[in-house]
């Protein structure tokens, strides 16, 4: 188990870095522009319990920003979010900046700023744990047996104890 928990935090760690990594390289490359929002499109799904198939489940709704933009040619743009959230995340009528890559429009988010870092944070977390966790049981392993004496258990009796 010891080893499991091993591999299972360094891949963890090693998808928060990679992740992070990529998403700070995007920004860094990224042309930016200011939009509006223009509307927030419900969208439902189904939470369906794990195990489970068929329709069964409970339906939710959640909503999605459609923004429009102008790119640096000039060119009026719009783009529905992907990240969905109820309540909804923005308000009609907001102004968010765009992050895009000029040479693939298809490559877009609304800048949220470090908000889109908390997921690999606590990727990173759980990962950093299952790190140690794995570390304690494999140390554990080899660690010689207590010698310290085992206490016996009295019970008491409560009617005994009447003097």
């Amino acid at each position: 188990m010891g080893v499991l928990s091993l591999v299972v935090g360094v891949a963890m760690l090693a998808g928060a870095a990679i992740w992070s990594a990529r998403h700070r390289e995007f920004v860094r490359s990224a042309a930016t522009a200011r939009g509006q929002v223009v509307a927030n499109v419900a969208k439902t799904w189904t939470d369906r319990p794990s195990g489970s198939s068929g329709s069964s489940g409970v339906h939710r709704l959640s909503y999605c920003a459609v923004v429009n933009y102008a790119d640096r040619n000039g060119e009026a743009r719009s783009y529905q979010d992907n990240i969905c959230f109820n309540p909804a995340s923005f308000r009609v009528g907001d102004a968010v900046t765009i992050r895009y890559d000029p040479r693939d429009p298809s490559r877009i988010m609304i800048d949220r700023g470090d908000k889109v870092y908390l997921i690999p944070l606590a990727v990173g977390v759980v990962g950093a744990l299952c790190l140690l966790g794995g570390f304690q049981r494999l140390a554990g392993r080899n660690l010689p047996p207590s010698n310290v004496p085992e206490v016996p258990i009295i019970p008491i009796d409560p009617a005994a104890d009447r003097t």
